[in-house]
């Protein structure tokens, strides 16, 4: 097309085609054209940032510095930041060293004096955001609140520190809806490192937006304490930490879809959450393993009884360092009073309890499963699979009955390295055709060292969320979220005399 036809089409129809343009080059690029255009592609560039730190500092620090000056001096810049994602942001560690050092400009300290409560406070932010040294988060701090169309905030932290200036200035505006935390629907929140966990009381003031939606957590405790005195080198620990959080107890809240992986969470916060979201419609857990912390699973269902007419997806799992062995007198839970419920996901401990011997497979659906149920899931199916693929013989044969609703069945475990479930798995798909339920079999393709099916541990797969694990956020960086790789077994006749009972089954 000729630039000059080009130049005379609608704005309108030109931002059309630019919409189909994805690349981030290409559209920059395009921006640099001519005004109109870099009017027009502006907000497709700003729509989505995202940062991605490496592990030189000086390259992230001079990142950080280049988006504060570009949004602090342009503010009409910040309106078209509809989602913002940080991964591994190092929280503040002061290095008080004049080399480390430099100025502020004059935009950045009026950003600061404007979040500042106090004077003290400004003096503080001002001195770490002079400082070059792993102190990202005291300038990304200042850029969210002014992103006042915001709609999807994903952070990701790193370092031990259990307070920073996201959580002093960020959780600030979220407790009083200031900037674009109005209009957030999403946020997921993230500790990456074996000591690293995010407070519950710095994850609730986000569950108080009026359009918050979707909430996801990886690393939280109801334990702040813990927290604090775990670190080592912990230079910015407020005294009154509990008195800088304080709030009225959550009552009301939007939110919809609630996900908490590796989580540490008590009764008590798991019942003001289910009692304060009236419209709950997704909840996910995964227990930590820590136990001193953690809520008794038999009391989850219990601290989700006042969603249990909203409720339509449920899954209770495990981390895989959780020992089960240490959930003593844990009896079968009961799913049946939740009678919304379309789709359940379970690791078996929760359906099969702690001692699972003189279980009645029979009667434990009559009791557990709800007649709404479409669809049911059971992952680290190697946490006893004998008893359960007996309770699910069970379930087979009394569908049409019992479970009429009941369409779809997956089960997912390490199956190439447990030898003899494989008649089993047979057996379950042909009991699975007469009630027409649909069977999948997903399994951990993970061999021993030297085989074809070994996984090294930097092939790892990032866990997707939601309960079919189809939303994708951007990489954590490390394996804080990963898990092996899983490939579904067809289970056809074909393929039955393909098995190994020594070695891995083939996979598609």
């Amino acid at each position: 097309m000729p630039a000059a036809l080009f130049a005379n089409l609608a704005e309108e129809l030109i931002a059309h085609i630019v919409d189909f343009i994805h690349d981030p080059r290409d559209l920059c690029n395009i921006s640099l054209v001519s005004k109109q255009l870099s009017r027009i592609t502006a907000a497709n560039i700003y729509e989505h940032v995202s940062l991605r730190f490496d592990a030189q500092t000086l390259n992230r620090i001079t990142r950080v510095k280049r988006l504060t000056k570009l949004f602090l001096s342009h503010p009409e810049l910040t309106v078209l930041v509809k989602k913002f994602s940080v991964r591994s942001a190092w929280r503040t560690r002061y290095k008080d060293t004049q080399e480390w050092r430099s100025d502020v400009d004059d935009d950045t300290k009026a950003a600061i004096k404007k979040h500042a409560r106090n004077n003290t406070e400004y003096s503080d932010w001002v001195d770490s955001v002079a400082c070059n040294f792993g102190t990202e988060d005291s300038r990304i701090a200042l850029l969210i609140p002014e992103f006042t169309k915001l709609k999807s905030l994903s952070l990701m932290l790193q370092d031990e520190t259990p307070t920073s200036w996201y959580d002093l200035a960020l959780l600030r505006s979220a407790q009083t809806g200031e900037g674009g935390f109005n209009n957030l629907e999403e946020v997921m929140l993230a500790a990456c490192g074996d000591t690293m966990l995010l407070s519950m009381i710095c994850v609730s003031p986000y569950f108080r937006l009026p359009r918050m939606k979707r909430v996801f957590v990886h690393s939280v405790t109801s334990d702040w304490k813990t927290i604090v005195y775990q670190g080592n080198g912990l230079e910015f620990i407020p005294d009154n930490l509990g008195e800088l959080y304080s709030q009225p107890e959550l009552t009301n809240s939007a939110v919809e879809h609630i996900e908490f992986r590796q989580c540490h969470l008590n009764e008590r916060d798991l019942r003001q959450l289910a009692f304060a979201c009236h419209s709950l419609r997704t909840f996910i857990l995964e227990l930590g393993e820590n136990l001193e912390i953690v809520c008794n699973p038999a009391n989850i269902l219990k601290a989700l009884a006042p969603c249990k007419e909203t409720l339509q997806n449920l899954w209770l799992d495990v981390t895989v360092h959780f020992q089960v062995e240490d959930l003593e007198d844990l009896r079968p839970l009961s799913f049946t009073d939740f009678t919304s419920l379309v789709h359940l996901k379970l690791a078996p401990i929760f359906l099969l309890g702690s001692d699972a011997s003189e279980l009645d497979s029979t009667e434990l659906f009559v009791k557990a499963i709800p007649a709404s149920l479409e669809k049911l899931s059971f992952v680290k199916c190697e946490l006893n699979f004998t008893v359960l693929h007996r309770v699910l013989q069970s379930l087979l044969s009394t569908k049409a009955v019992r479970h009429p609703s009941l369409n779809q069945l997956r089960i997912e475990g390490p199956f190439s390295r447990s030898g003899g479930w494989w008649d089993e798995l047979f057996e379950l798909k042909s009991l699975a055709e007469e009630p027409s339920v649909s069977l999948e079999v997903w399994d951990n393709r993970y061999g021993p060292e030297g085989t074809p099916f070994f996984i090294p541990e930097e092939d790892m797969v990032e866990r997707g969320w939601g309960m079919d694990e189809d939303i994708i956020w951007t990489d954590c960086d490390d394996n804080s979220n990963a898990r092996w790789a899983f490939k579904r077994v067809p289970l056809t006749e074909s393929d039955k005399n393909q098995i190994d009972i020594n070695g891995p089954f083939p996979v598609s």
